[in-house]
């Protein structure tokens, strides 16, 4: 809730500032993704300061005005009406992406200028033919959650946002009091909002959302390339490009591009984010007869499961952008290219890396233990040093090692070692590293 109260306050700033001629903005944007809280904070402000509110969900443009205000056909007079019935409101329109007279209504706003001051609430900003203010509703967080829910596991916390991707909405179905696993057996539950959320959101970028569900089914049971996606789907390849290409544009599709054995680099295709992952992985093919309630052994599974799949693949997000936030640019003096697929996923002697990086005077190895549920092992660092000494001398070798879990008394004394750096989550939860953990 401290999140809404600190955009209820931003755009309270925003309007002050206008009536207070500190800004000659009279307009704000109000931008974020379905469930981040948008008409929530619409809301809280009417409550805290007082307004005006308007929805154009499901309403026909030739008679929305007639509805807000009987007798008005024209967005014109139904502003002008605004004007003379209100000292200086603060005026929501929600839903304005639905609406379909965008350009009579955008060359009336106008009017109320002076009159009123108006919040457009919209999933993407909109290009106005007139200055607007932008404040970008963005997800829920790590440090928020850890800030907000005092005694909450770090891990928790990140097996959250991991499955939720931050989406408010989503992140208050989760109570606190309970085990990952016991808050899975409530999210997947036929009357969860965990259910919809998805089937909404599809709904409202494709007609046909059916055509969209399979390909993205198979993006998170392991068809990630178009020639996989097209033999599970049955559409052919051209086809295949072009649903990719609309998912693409829908901000639900991720690319990663990989080399194969071969050395040449391949695409691969995947559901953006957590929640998109998780909801087709697990959520998609109980469909037909929605999941049955969960517990005890197979509740423990499922959230192993998850663990070891969607869980873990945050994880590495996170410590990537630790990893490049902190040594991205030099490092002794040479220049890290953590976004080379040639250097992603290398194995050495038998052990695999997520990144190697031979340099002049030192070779750069970062291992991610991704087991969630154990910290990083005594046998898998002596693993490494044996199979990178016999390529370099160890002083000649650089370690970055990530765990989500503590790592063992022998891994954490190696801290004391210039060439190595053990990361866990409560380095990454660091102050500075707090927007680490801000979702794109």
């Amino acid at each position: 809730m401290k999140r809404i109260e600190e955009y209820t306050k931003q755009l309270h700033t925003s309007v002050s500032n206008y009536w207070m001629q500190k800004s000659s903005l009279w307009i704000t944007q109000l931008c974020g993704k379905s469930g981040m809280g948008k008409t929530f904070l619409a809301q809280s402000y009417l409550e805290a300061y007082g307004g005006q509110y308007f929805s154009f969900r499901n309403l026909d443009a030739a008679f929305a005005p007639q509805i807000f205000r009987p007798g008005c056909k024209l967005w014109r007079e139904f502003f002008a009406e605004i004007g003379e019935t209100k000292n200086r409101p603060v005026i929501f329109f929600d839903d304005v992406d639905d609406r379909n007279d965008k350009e009579e209504f955008l060359n009336a706003l106008p009017e109320l200028v002076g009159k009123a001051y108006v919040v457009l609430i919209v999933r993407n900003q909109i290009e106005l033919p007139f200055p607007s203010d932008i404040l970008q509703m963005t997800a829920v967080t790590v440090p928020m959650l850890l800030t907000e829910n005092k005694g909450l596991d770090p891990l928790d916390a990140l097996r959250t946002i991991a499955i939720t991707d931050g989406i408010p909405e989503l992140v208050q179905l989760f109570d606190f009091q309970r085990t990952f696993a016991e808050n899975l057996g409530l999210l997947f539950t036929q009357n969860s909002t965990y259910f919809p959320y998805a089937e909404s959101e599809l709904r409202r970028h494709f007609r046909t959302p059916e055509t969209y569900n399979i390909l993205l089914y198979g993006m998170a049971t392991g068809h990630n390339r178009i020639s996989q996606l097209a033999e599970f789907s049955g559409f052919p390849q051209n086809k295949c490009d072009k649903y990719l290409k609309a998912l693409d544009k829908a901000g639900l599709l991720e690319t990663v591009q990989r080399k194969d054995i071969t050395d040449h680099i391949r695409t691969h295709y995947y559901p953006k984010g957590g929640y998109w992952k998780t909801w087709f992985r697990y959520v998609f093919p109980s469909q037909g007869h929605r999941l049955k309630p969960l517990e005890g052994d197979s509740l423990q599974r499922l959230a192993n499961d998850i663990d070891r799949s969607i869980v873990a693949e945050y994880f590495k997000t996170v410590c990537w952008k630790w990893m490049k936030k902190n040594y991205g640019d030099y490092y002794w003096d040479e220049i890290l290219g953590f976004d080379d697929p040639k250097q992603q996923n290398v194995t050495v002697n038998g052990v695999h890396f997520d990144y190697v990086q031979e340099t002049k005077d030192h070779t750069i190895y970062v291992k991610i233990w991704d087991d969630i549920g154990e910290g990083f092992p005594k046998a898998e660092f002596q693993r490494i040093e044996a199979a990178t000494t016999a390529v370099r001398p160890f002083y000649e070798n650089i370690y970055f090692l990530f765990s989500a879990g503590k790592a063992c008394n022998y891994v954490e004394q190696l801290r004391s070692l210039d060439t190595v750096a053990v990361v866990n989550l409560k380095s990454l939860l660091g102050q500075k590293n707090k927007e680490l953990f801000e979702r794109v």
